[in-house]
Formats: C-alpha cells, sequence, structure tokens
C-alpha cells in the first residue's frame, strides 16, 4: 500500500516514491503546524530527503505528520512519527512559544501567519514609512522581492514569507558608486534610530521588536541598470530589463497600503523567480546563477557569512570547544607577546581572551556575531578586556586597532580563525599581522591542518587549511609564516561539567572524543615575520581536469595534454583578474566610505554606529 502513496515521511526524513507531474509545491506539518515547504518541480521519484539540520533539536518525541498540496487541504500522506523515545509531542517553537518554519536558507524563524495579523499589519506600516524615508532622502523606492510577489498575485504579504522586502533604484551605474551610496543610506537610516545589520555595501536589514516578543526585519536593496542593458539588485537579481519597464513607477496595493512598483512588474517578477512565479510555490529555492554570485560578492562584498552558525553555536548551552590545542601554545612565553595591547581576532566566548588579558595587558577580543559579543562585554566587565566588533570580510576591520585606542605596539592573535573563514576575510588578516609587526608587536595563530571527519559546507568549525596554503596567501601580503606542528594533550582536562561550553568555560577543557579529534586534525601553529624586500610570493599552476581533457582530445585530436593544460590556466588566471578587477571595486567604495566618514569634520563628532552592527 505505501509504494502507491506518491511521497511518506519517517524520523529520518522524506520519501518521494512518485511525483505526479501536477505537483509543484507540497507542505510538511507537524500535528497542523506547517513547518516546511518544498518545491518539488524538479525532485524525482526514489528521492529520499534527510530532516534538515535546523529540525534536529526540536525532533524529540512523537509527531502527527501531514504532507499535502501547497493550498490543498487533502493530504497526500499523513501518519504518526515517533522521532525518540520520549513522552512529548514535538514542539517547533522559539522561547516565547511562537511556531517557527524553514524559510528559503533552511533556517527557521516565525512566519508571517504564525506572526499574527497586527505584526502582518505592523510589518506593512513598517515598509510604508521605510519608503517615504528613504523618498525623503531623494532616492527612488519600490516594493520588490516576495512583497512585490504577494501584492500583485493578492494584494497582500506571502503567508508563508518571514520579512518584507524594499529596493531603491539607484542612479548610478557603476559598483563603487553603487556600493559608496549604500554606505551612506546606512548610516542615514541608523541616523533615523533604526537597528541595522550589513549583509553587504547593497544590502541592510532593519531589525524591530514587537510588544508580543515577536522580532521581525525589513530587507533594504539597492538596485542599479548596467550599461549592457540587465537591472541588477544584489545578492539575486540580474537581468534583461529596458528602463521602460521600470519608470516611471507603477505602484501594488499591500494590506490596503498603496507601495511604488515597477511600471511592468511582470518583467521584475520573472528574473527575481522564473516564468511560473504567478504560480504558489513556498518553497521556492533561490539559485543565484554562479556568475552573478561572483560578480556580486566581488563588486559588494558578503559581510554576513557565517554568522547566523556563530550566533547558534555561542547561543547552545552544550556548545563545546574543538579548538583547546593550541591555546597552550598561544600563552607560552616562548610566543614573547609583551606589548601593552593586544588585538584577538575571532575571540568567540573569550575562553582565550582570559588566558591573554592581564592588568599590565589590554586585551582587545573581536568578533562579528551577536551572541559571541554578547560573552565578550560581559567578559570586559571582569577583565582588562574591550570588546568590539570587527568583522574581517570588510576592509574596515583595518581601522580595528586604531578605532580602539591603539596608539603603539600590538600584538595580533588568530586562534584557530585562519581556517574557520573564507578566502574573502583572510587577506584582512594578514593585513591585520602586517600592522601589529610593523609596529614592534607579534603575530601568531593556530589552525587545523585536516578537516574533521563530518566535514560540512555551512559548519566552520570542520574546515582545515594546509600549510603551503597559508604561506602562499602570507606571502602575497609579505609574510613569512613559520608553521610548526602542536601536541595535543595526553589526557582531556577536566571540567567541573563534564563538558566544556566555548562561551562559559575559559576552554578549560574537552572531552577525550574531542581530543582524539583534534589530534587526527593534526592542530599547528604560525608565527608571522615581515618577508625581506627581495622575497616573491610563488605560484601554482592550475591542474588540469581528465574528463576535460579527454573530451577535448575526443573532438580533435591536436588538443595535447599540454595544450589543454594551457587552456584552463588561462580560463582559471582570466576568471581570477576577473573577480581581482571586481574586487578592486569593492574596496574603493569602502575607502572612499571610510575615508569620508572618518576623516570629515562633520562626522567626527558623531562616530557611525555602522559599524558596529554589519
Amino acid at each position: 500500500m505505501q509504494s502507491f502513496v506518491p511521497v511518506s515521511a519517517d524520523r529520518s526524513g522524506i520519501t518521494f516514491h512518485w511525483v505526479p507531474a501536477s505537483l509543484s509545491s507540497i507542505d510538511i506539518c507537524f500535528d497542523e503546524q506547517r513547518v516546511w515547504s518544498l518545491d518539488v518541480r524538479d525532485i524525482a521519484g526514489g528521492t529520499e530527503l534527510p530532516w534538515p539540520e535546523a529540525l534536529h533539536p526540536f525532533l524529540v518525541g512523537s509527531s502527527n505528520l501531514t504532507i499535502a498540496p501547497t493550498g490543498d487541504p487533502e493530504a497526500l500522506w499523513s501518519g504518526e512519527v515517533a522521532f525518540t523515545n520520549d513522552d512529548a509531542r514535538v514542539a517547533i517553537v522559539n522561547d516565547t512559544g511562537v511556531g517557527l518554519s524553514l524559510n528559503k536558507w533552511l533556517r527557521l524563524a516565525p512566519n508571517l501567519t504564525e506572526m499574527g495579523q497586527d505584526v502582518r499589519d505592523e510589518i506593512v506600516r513598517r515598509a510604508a514609512v521605510i519608503v517615504a524615508n528613504l523618498t525623503d532622502m531623494g532616492l527612488r523606492p519600490f516594493a520588490v522581492g516576495g512583497t512585490l510577489l504577494g501584492g500583485v498575485r493578492d494584494g497582500s504579504l506571502l503567508p508563508h514569507d518571514d520579512d518584507a522586502d524594499v529596493a531603491y533604484l539607484s542612479r548610478f551605474t557603476t559598483p563603487a558608486e553603487v556600493a559608496r551610496e549604500g554606505y551612506q543610506v546606512g548610516r542615514r537610516l541608523e541616523a533615523l534610530g533604526y537597528t541595522l545589520m550589513r549583509h553587504s555595501a547593497t544590502h541592510m536589514q532593519l531589525h524591530f521588536a514587537t510588544d508580543s516578543g515577536v522580532d521581525y526585519y525589513i530587507d533594504v536593496f539597492a538596485a542599479f541598470f548596467t550599461d549592457d542593458g540587465n537591472i541588477n539588485q544584489p545578492f539575486h537579481v540580474r537581468g534583461p530589463m529596458q528602463e521602460a519597464d521600470m519608470l516611471p513607477f507603477g505602484t501594488v496595493t499591500i494590506g490596503g497600503t498603496t507601495f511604488p512598483a515597477p511600471r511592468v512588474p511582470e518583467v521584475w517578477l520573472e528574473i527575481n523567480y522564473d516564468a511560473d512565479w504567478r504560480t504558489p510555490i513556498p518553497g521556492f529555492a533561490i539559485e543565484t546563477p554562479e556568475p552573478t554570485r561572483r560578480r556580486f560578492q566581488n563588486w559588494f562584498g558578503s559581510f554576513n557569512f557565517g554568522r547566523h552558525f556563530w550566533n547558534g553555536w555561542y547561543g547552545s548551552p552544550d556548545a563545546y570547544a574543538p579548538w583547546e590545542p593550541g591555546a597552550e601554545w598561544i600563552t607560552d612565553p616562548a610566543r614573547s607577546l609583551q606589548a601593552p595591547q593586544l588585538v584577538e581576532l575571532g575571540a568567540g566566548g573569550g575562553s582565550l581572551t582570559r588566558r591573554l588579558a592581564s592588568p599590565t595587558r589590554e586585551v582587545i577580543a573581536t568578533d562579528y556575531a551577536r551572541e559571541p559579543l554578547t560573552h565578550l562585554k560581559r567578559l570586559s566587565k571582569q577583565a582588562n578586556v574591550r570588546a568590539a566588533h570587527v568583522n574581517l570580510y570588510r576592509i574596515t576591520s583595518l581601522a580595528a586597532p586604531a578605532e580602539n585606542g591603539v596608539t603603539g605596539p600590538f600584538d595580533l592573535v588568530a586562534h584557530h580563525v585562519f581556517e574557520q573563514v573564507t578566502e574573502h576575510a583572510r587577506p584582512n588578516m594578514y593585513r591585520l599581522a602586517r600592522m601589529a609587526l610593523n609596529s614592534g608587536g607579534t603575530a601568531v595563530g593556530t589552525f587545523f591542518t585536516r578537516h574533521a571527519a563530518d566535514l560540512a559546507p555551512d559548519n566552520p568549525t570542520t574546515w582545515h587549511l594546509t600549510p603551503e596554503q597559508l604561506r602562499a596567501e602570507a606571502a602575497a601580503f609579505g609574510l613569512e609564516a613559520r608553521v610548526q606542528p602542536l601536541a595535543v594533550p595526553a589526557q582531556p582536562l577536566a571540567t567541573a561539567t563534564g563538558a566544556t561550553n566555548r562561551a562559559d568555560s575559559a576552554g578549560s577543557g574537552f572531552s577525550e572524543a574531542a581530543r582524539s579529534a583534534a589530534v587526527e586534525r593534526r592542530p599547528f601553529g604560525v608565527t608571522f615575520t615581515l618577508a625581506p624586500p627581495h622575497a616573491s610570493p610563488s605560484t601554482q599552476g592550475a591542474t588540469m581536469s581528465s574528463p576535460l581533457s579527454r573530451l577535448f582530445r575526443a573532438v580533435d585530436p591536436r588538443f595535447t595534454r599540454r595544450k589543454v593544460r594551457e587552456l584552463n590556466q588561462q580560463v582559471q588566471q582570466l576568471q581570477s583578474e576577473l573577480d581581482e578587477y571586481r574586487g578592486h571595486s569593492s574596496k574603493l567604495a569602502e575607502l572612499l566610505d571610510l575615508a569620508e566618514n572618518q576623516l570629515s569634520p562633520e562626522a567626527r563628532g558623531s562616530a557611525s554606529s555602522d559599524q558596529a552592527t554589519d
């Protein structure tokens, strides 16, 4: 009987036995609460989908699962599922009891239906105020994203969405000017009292809290035309659009409130979604084409990478410290950390900070996520510690020493940070290391050289960096990196609770399992020195893909292995140069903004909080 139903579920996940051609979207409900919606247009029979990681902590006890087509009360399948032996019902709610559902990023958040009508009305009112604020700045705001889609479809916010989306159409067409304008807009919004989190130069989130305890946000994006005839709205929208399809703006009504909208919204909606945008698909997954992703990331940066992960990590009372190896090496007197001030990158919950701080040494403990900064601010009241927000994905992170009172020699420490950020953040770490060395201080760090057994792209604690890669990267910034393997304690250090909470235990121990994992991951320490002036970074040739080689030779035997290697290297070199060129645009915008914001007499008297919330 089971094989005749299209889809079923158990404690492991969802199984698609076959998928009717008419089925485009399904809702998965736990005890009648919609928790997950899936776009099933590209899912084939025989597909098994495990429950997303974000749900795992909530899958305790049992629940009656229902799987039904979106908007259709008739279930495709339903049944009682026991996830654990606990005598409890699965409750996927936040601390205030508001129901949570998976959004398009597979993160749990209250959706607009769960928030209630009062909150939905408030979001519409707030979005209208933001549109008015942007208009007062001389900008051209309009509704975008799910907000525009919901307005065009049925005149309301999408019930499965969790925010509102507003953009402004910039009059600039060059990325550097669009980015610089984005920074200015952010500061002006903050001056109006908004709490702002910056995802990039052109993407801001304004956060709000209601009296009922429900938090929500409204996205503000920059949109602009380029000379190639495309409309651009980072982080996702890029496609051909005539200016006459955008201007003069038309209108769309949402919850009884009128908003500006593209003159021909259908064109914009097809670029953002696809030709089926009229069909309700709550689980629609945004897949940004790789060329568009690279273009926007290099033009405007990506300042929010990993922030949600670290907020969750430090917010967990059971989080352990897999990076104990290396802490004793850093605090060993042989490291010569003798400067009166020390900048610690990625200080987290302060486990190493406590050991580094002393009456004669101030530690400037930096991080970029909300939860660790909360712990660091608490620690700053107990020790010679100054908590500081520093986002290594922004070039403005180089201002951290000056902004936090460093006036002379300072040391720099990066304990298991190099391998837990991407190549977009490490250049700023090397620059800060060079600044520390030029000041007369010392720069050291630790990193794992092998990935964890459970390597996951969205879990930075499982990543690694090879010594060869770190040396090559550092050399490009005029640094020599002396690396050495580190010993892991023979016995796990005792803790009061039997587990090490990264935020609160000062990193004083870790379990036997964590110790064994650390041994397998081969921790290394690195000490940086300034390279001799004549030193030049080494280059590594691109590797050749044998399938590509066989393909070329099958088409034309004259394509030798050497020729394929040369072509592959040329393509990779051109791609790298293009990314670098675009990245210069982003850096130029930040430098222009930093100079204007920090050096103009008007700005000096009232420091912007933009960097404190980005």
